[in-house]
């Protein structure tokens, strides 16, 4: 698919447009919520969270055109898009903390095991063999 393609199929809407086009889905849409279309965009918050709201058919596939749940609100997308935000916000210092420290641990442990310099770049010092690990 050329640039020309996706520019033809996904013209450029205003933010007025976009909150169009949600209220002709079925979506509850006030004024004021344009301003988290100005601030987040369209992508991040209707299309990475609308899929709890979407209308689905018999196999559970959201109907085309696409549809929005009665009484369906921009809010409750946005709600969702801001408790996911809160949420990698708490867990990314601990998660980064605990990468940080179980790759100290593991490189710790290897050099440990394998004490030659450069050992890490030995293709023979790693196996996928169960029995081989240790703990």
């Amino acid at each position: 698919m050329s640039v020309n393609d996706f520019i033809n199929k996904k013209p450029f809407k205003s933010h007025n447009q976009q909150m169009k086009i949600l209220r002709e889905r079925g979506l509850t849409v006030k004024s004021s919520d344009k301003r988290a279309l100005e601030e987040h965009g369209y992508y991040s918050i209707v299309n990475g969270y609308k899929q709890l709201f979407l209308q689905r058919d018999s196999n559970g596939t959201p109907v085309s055109p696409e549809k929005y749940l009665k009484n369906a609100s921009f809010k409750e997308i946005k709600s969702l898009y801001d408790f996911d935000k809160n949420l990698r916000r708490i867990l990314y210092t601990p998660l980064m903390e605990y990468e940080s420290n179980l790759g100290s641990e593991i490189s710790y442990r290897f050099s440990e095991e394998y004490k030659e310099p450069h050992s890490y770049l030995a293709i023979d010092n790693y196996s996928s063999d169960k029995e081989k690990l240790f703990l």
